[in-house]
């Protein structure tokens, strides 16, 4: 399932050069600087349809409402090229260029360049990534990246360009910074689009070498029950989907009770996310609470969705005790 956002420096490591984390000069924030410049690009007032205290940086072809007290820090302070905001001194936001890619594959491209990230990070420490939405394409967010300091990254791709969205300060999105990812629109750029540091080249070298590939596999799903005497465990199997990709599993169980039986569910929903493996393979397992032995019967409806693919199976699943 993919999560919308309602309501990050695009190496795993984090910010090379934010020794000033803790500190550094922001610029007070006007509702926009006609006659400023950032990131070697104007920033203008906004597109018609956008609020006027929203920011556009034309070479990196973003929009953001900073929320309230934050403030746009000066180009280059953090990461070359990037769009950054400061909240009393301290890095909330940054927009950071990875480069350019086919505009016919962007959603594949985001999730192979998250692939990218996660293998340079080198972590030996889990990192979760979650398929959502941010600016109205899809995107992958990555929880638990090395880094001098918590962060969020938000890998996502539109207009033929490739971006790293980081948030700080917090293992999880603040309300502040879900209210300027909710506010995010990509914008037609108007400048070329900013060069990225060298390391970012593995990250577009990765991104663009899925991209054109195309996906002629279809996305194939089995599903096998077993029961244990607290759970019934739902196994997943598919083939078809990218190398490494994320998958989001929906399990929908319901229940007929035996008779004279007084139980908790007769309704439950299980919600995974499982990654695929490099060959496009899926395994995986979900656990619904109940006793199997006390319902006359149940049913299990699988559900699998992907960055690339969107909603692809459902398999309806019948089982009589």
């Amino acid at each position: 399932m993919t999560h919308a956002l309602s309501s990050s420096r695009f190496l795993p490591t984090a910010l090379v050069g934010l020794a000033a984390l803790a500190g550094g000069v922001a610029h007070a924030l006007p509702a926009f600087a006609s006659a400023g410049t950032h990131s070697g690009a104007r920033i203008y007032p906004c597109v018609a349809g956008l609020p006027a205290s929203a920011i556009c940086e034309r070479a990196l072809g973003v929009a953001v409402v900073p929320p309230q007290g934050w403030r746009l820090a000066p180009p280059n302070q953090y990461t070359p090229g990037s769009l950054d905001f400061t909240r009393q001194g301290r890095i909330r936001l940054s927009v950071q260029p990875l480069g350019t890619v086919d505009t016919r594959h962007q959603p594949r491209a985001a999730n192979a360049a998250a692939t990218a990230l996660v293998r340079q990070s080198n972590s030996t420490a889990p990192i979760t990534r979650t398929p959502i939405t941010v600016g109205g394409v899809p995107a992958v967010e990555l929880r638990g990246m090395p880094g001098p300091a918590p962060s969020v990254q938000i890998v996502a791709a539109a207009n033929g360009a490739l971006y790293n969205i980081v948030t700080f300060d917090s293992a999880i999105l603040q309300p502040d910074q879900r209210a300027a990812l909710t506010s995010l629109r990509f914008i037609q750029r108007f400048q070329p689009f900013p060069n990225a540091t060298p390391p970012a080249t593995a990250v577009v070298a990765a991104a663009n070498s899925c991209a054109v590939t195309p996906a002629t596999s279809q996305v194939t799903l089995g599903v096998r029950t077993s029961a244990t005497p607290s759970a019934i465990l739902v196994r997943v199997t598919g083939r078809g989907f990218q190398p490494d990709e994320a998958v989001s599993l929906r399990a929908d169980w319901s229940g007929i009770p035996k008779r004279g039986e007084s139980l908790r569910y007769t309704h439950y929903t299980a919600v995974e996310m499982a990654q695929a493996s490099p060959l496009g393979a899926l395994i995986t397992t979900l656990s619904i609470p109940v006793p199997a032995q006390a319902y006359a019967s149940y049913t299990v409806r699988v559900e699998a969705e992907s960055v690339h693919r969107g909603v692809q199976s459902v398999t309806p699943m019948a089982a009589v005790r």
